[in-house]
């Protein structure tokens, strides 16, 4: 560099003076580099149909990631980290803190068909494909038999020969915090492949974290999981924070274990506290969030995700509780709050009761009282109520913005009822639909029922065979769609080969804002040409919804050119170069 650009300083060009140092002044040592840490940049998912790769929407989506540390074929030194519920109407995921070889998964339990999609975590991933799972919903129950051993009962709604577990504690030991990592895996025991059960004992005492079953080899994917957490009063235990220990927890969680104290879920939103002293013991023995609600109707919305409380043996059944939900105003269908109720479906029962409860909509809070006994599955419902329908004819007006066919609509009295009319003022003509045609006579229905559906707005007749209430399921609306400001910005078009620089398909291509990553995607070979489409989004990361941003783009990590402004008024070409490696050399004055 010295011979090259400062000649005047070398050999017999004009400088009088030494050509050389005649002392060490100038000394080079070499640095092993810091390893790059492998996590990535957080960034959304989009949630896709595997079967069309179109944008599929999963409100009520659960997202995990898994932790493979870089040992994906070895499952014990995997952590769980819970990524929340999908964003933006369903359509997509965040995912904060993966590293390649990691895997997100997304459940999406509420659809009709339940839906799973895992995928294996590299730089440039940006979507979770869903696969329909029918006949996979497992109900997982977990029981605490010690501090350190847990039963773990799964029940199936369809065989299957095989099926494994494994634990994720929430934290690391306590009393060993440079302990390696253990997420116990096992193969679970049946005898009629329709229930299975293991016992699975941890070195340490594991008082919340998650149960993980699936079904080895299963096309398609077959996985749930679950989260627990376990009163510690059983054992003479207490909670012990850890400082600088192997804590394993979640960004934003709580302490997921009480002792003599109010229950309080992982996820914050369900508290059982005892009536008579608030720090007393509730007999709560464990309380887990589950993925499955059995026989839950279809005039039944959930908001927010289903508890399992699980009792101690031979504590007080008439002991006073109080169970409260604190909802997510993003959960609760647009314009019914006023219409949610807490829902319980007792162990060993044959249906969901709906439980007397108190609104504090300012608070975002549903409370009602625990049943005698309490024991099973609690879930917060939207769901409109119909006024009571006296035995014999009542008249009654359709309040859900949704067309629907009459027995859909009031399956909720279906057996309670026989007939409905519609009368039609414009030409004066009754519409029926009879209850008992289809039932006795169905080869006359489509004769005699001329009333197909129930609209919105419109005033019906009903003969009721017995006092009774309606209730009719949440009107299926499109989902906010996101504002303005946050529609993609789209680029695309061809690589230019240059001194240093020569493209190739596979490259990662990144679109920055300042140091945030705002769109990534890869080189593709097009037509035998090698070009790149990626899209910026304001929402990826904190930094990328500057106003007039300018984008700087980059292809293996090398800068590009040109550098535009973030603009979603229409898809821009262009044409990437690599930038000129720019040389920084000492100013030189004589």
């Amino acid at each position: 560099t010295v011979t090259y650009f400062y000649n005047m300083l070398t050999g017999a060009s004009g400088n009088p003076g030494p050509s050389n140092l005649p002392l060490d002044l100038v000394q080079v040592t070499f640095v092993d580099p810091v390893p790059v840490p492998l996590a990535l940049t957080t960034r959304n998912y989009d949630i896709r149909d595997a079967s069309t790769g179109q944008i599929a929407l999963a409100p009520l989506a659960q997202g995990y990631l898994i932790h493979t540390q870089g040992t994906p074929n070895t499952l014990n030194d995997d952590t769980l980290v819970n990524l929340g519920s999908t964003r933006a109407g369903g359509d997509r995921i965040k995912v904060r803190g993966a590293e390649p070889g990691d895997r997100v998964c997304v459940f999406d339990l509420q659809n009709t068909t339940p839906r799973l999609g895992c995928e294996n975590v590299q730089s440039t991933s940006t979507a979770v494909f869903l696969t329909g799972t029918p006949n996979w919903q497992p109900e997982i129950q977990v029981t605490p038999v010690s501090s350190t051993t847990l039963d773990i009962t799964v029940n199936l709604a369809q065989a299957a020969n095989q099926l494994r577990v494994q634990v994720y504690p929430a934290t690391g030991d306590p009393d060993n915090p440079n302990a390696p990592i253990n997420a116990p895996t096992a193969n679970m025991t049946t005898s009629d492949n329709l229930t299975f059960q293991k016992r699975v004992t941890l070195p340490f005492p594991a008082f919340s974290g998650y149960i993980r079953v699936w079904r080895p080899s299963a096309t398609p994917e077959q996985m749930a999981i679950t989260e627990y957490a376990l009163d510690t009063s059983a054992w003479g235990g207490n909670i012990r924070a850890w400082s600088g220990g192997n804590i394993r927890a979640w960004s934003g969680g709580n302490i997921r274990a009480w002792s003599g104290a109010p229950t309080v879920s992982s996820d914050g939103q369900l508290t059982i506290l005892n009536l008579d002293d608030p720090y007393a013991d509730n007999g709560v023995s464990a309380l887990q969030i589950i993925g499955t609600t059995p026989g839950l109707p279809n005039w039944l919305t959930p908001v927010g995700q289903a508890y399992q409380v699980i009792i101690k043996d031979g504590f007080p059944a008439n002991t006073p509780r109080s169970l409260s939900f604190d909802y997510l105003q993003r959960d609760v269908p647009d314009g019914h709050e006023a219409d949610l109720s807490i829902y319980y479906y007792p162990d060993g029962g044959n249906g969901w009761q709906r439980l007397t409860t108190t609104l504090d909509l300012d608070e975002n809070r549903a409370v009602t009282k625990l049943p005698s006994g309490g024991e099973g599955i609690y879930i917060l419902i939207a769901t409109v109520k119909l006024p009571a329908f006296s035995t014999g004819w009542n008249n009654f007006g359709y309040p859900i913005d949704e067309t629907r066919p009459v027995a859909e609509a009031l399956a909720s009295i279906n057996g309670k009822y026989t007939s409905v009319y519609y009368y039609n003022t414009a030409t004066d003509t009754w519409l029926l639909y009879d209850a008992t045609v289809i039932k006795d006579h169905a080869f006359y229905a489509p004769l005699v029922n001329t009333l197909s559906n129930l609209n919105f707005g419109r005033g019906y007749w009903l003969y009721a065979t017995q006092n009774t209430t309606g209730y009719l399921g949440i009107e299926t609306r499109a989902p906010a769609l996101p504002p303005p400001d946050q529609i993609p910005a789209a680029y695309y078009g061809p690589l230019a080969a240059s001194s240093g620089f020569t493209p190739q398909a596979g490259m990662v291509v990144e679109a920055y804002v300042g140091d945030a990553v705002c769109g990534s995607g890869m080189v593709l070979n097009y037509n035998n040409r090698l070009v790149f489409s990626l899209l910026v989004r304001s929402d990826a990361a904190p930094g990328c919804d500057t106003p007039n941003a300018t984008l700087t783009f980059r292809v293996a990590g090398r800068a590009m050119t040109p550098q535009p402004t973030w603009d979603n008024s229409q898809a821009h070409f262009g044409t990437l170069t690599a930038d000129k490696l720019k040389l920084f050399l000492p100013a030189i004055n004589r």
